[in-house]
């Protein structure tokens, strides 16, 4: 699975207490796009870098669904989140609705880099480095190893906040890295999306040049504008066909399964195929009916 990370640093925000909604307009020139690698400006590593991990329940062979935590699982998730922020000030602590691990932080007290960022290469290494230090926590250890992109205006004196996504297949997490006029982390933030634990049905049973596959999707129907006043029905042929992928889908909030994906009508459509018996979970639309 490729992990991809766009971060846009949006200019100068408050200081820790504000939120973006709150911030004072500012006067900033033209963004500028820079490319940097992910090294860190001084911040030290984390001593325990594990990040917390979900609950998951074996549905089948293909499928899994993520837990949600006890309250008092809940409560060990904050203390030991807590624990490992002994070194820095913490106002506020907020963990996911699932309870299984962090969801934003606003931290005071925090290490800075060397020296304070002025540039935006040095503004994306101040990120990469509180990302670094913190991921574990927000359950996602491999931010700071992904590729970074940016665009950065110049920064003011009440510091930048970083705005970033991180792709899983089809999926996107986003996440705020909030940074002091000094480059110390602030307030960090990760969306609760979609992202598939690790190992799920790591060898389906069909290859993908399997003949089930396309005899499954030739003659398969789909309903189009059904509730409008002209519905018309759709029906695939094999000249459909553009691509056939194993992908790991989100049919249903926090669960995950592996299907053959089939690509229909230059990817207008989708197939998802159940992974060792091709047969036709459902057609789902890639665009907005």
């Amino acid at each position: 699975m490729r992990v991809g990370v766009v971060i846009i640093v949006l200019g100068c925000v408050g200081c820790h207490a504000a939120r973006p909604r709150h911030a004072k307009a500012h006067r900033r020139p033209a963004p500028v796009a820079v490319v940097a690698s992910p090294a860190s400006p001084g911040l030290p590593a984390p001593p325990e870098p594990a990040p917390f991990r979900p609950r998951v329940t074996q549905v089948d062979r293909c499928t899994v669904r993520l837990m949600h935590a006890s309250p008092t699982e809940a409560a060990e998730v904050e203390a030991e989140a807590r624990r490992r922020l002994a070194d820095v000030q913490v106002d506020r602590l907020e963990l996911n609705e699932r309870g299984d691990r962090v969801a934003s932080l606003e931290l005071r007290d925090t290490p800075a880099p060397a020296k304070p960022p002025a540039t935006p290469a040095e503004i994306q290494a101040a990120a990469v480095a509180a990302l670094t230090r913190y991921a574990g926590l927000f359950g996602a250890p491999d931010l700071p190893r992904a590729t970074f992109t940016i665009k950065a205006h110049q920064g003011g004196d009440l510091g930048w906040q970083v705005l970033g996504s991180i792709a899983y297949g089809q999926s996107q997490q986003k996440l705020v890295v909030g940074l002091g006029p000094s480059g110390a982390p602030q307030r960090i933030m990760v969306t609760d999306a979609a992202r598939p634990p690790d190992g799920i049905c790591p060898q389906p049973g069909l290859d993908l040049d399997d003949p089930r596959i396309v005899t499954t999707v030739v003659g398969a129907t789909v309903q189009v504008d059904a509730h409008g006043p002209h519905p018309r029905e759709i029906q695939f042929t094999g000249a459909d066909i553009s691509a056939i992928n194993n992908e790991i889908v989100r049919p249903e909030r926090d669960v995950f399964r592996r299907v053959i994906a089939v690509q229909l009508q230059a990817d207008m459509w989708t197939a998802w195929l159940d992974a060792d018996t091709a047969a036709l979970i459902r057609v789902v639309a890639n665009f907005d009916e």
